[in-house]
């Protein structure tokens, strides 16, 4: 049976960067299976939508999506609901917000 990675990202303004370099290096570094990539998409409720249905792990996200992600959460933490806005949205069971 062939292994398939566990797929982290972000949803950013703009997409690739340093942090797909660095998360990926990191990955590789401690030989873990997993695989980072950046996403800026068109319609953030369907990429949220998408993430649940693919299994995605996790994703950072960056403006402008900060703000707007919130409503697709389950869950926030405190500081997240201080703050008003979310950095990094995680996929388990429920999608939550931690800034």
């Amino acid at each position: 049976m062939k292994s398939v990675p566990t797929l982290c990202g972000s949803i950013s303004g703009s997409i690739g960067g340093l942090g797909v370099v660095m998360h990926n290096a990191a990955y590789q570094h401690l030989n873990l299976p997993y695989t980072y990539v950046s996403f800026q998409p068109s319609e953030l409720e369907g990429a949220i939508g998408s993430m649940r249905t693919l299994g995605i792990r996790g994703m950072g996200v960056t403006m402008p999506y900060k703000n707007d992600v919130i409503q697709y959460l389950d869950s926030m933490d405190t500081s997240a609901k201080k703050y008003w806005s979310s950095q990094y949205h995680c996929q388990r069971r429920k999608s939550i917000g931690w800034l």
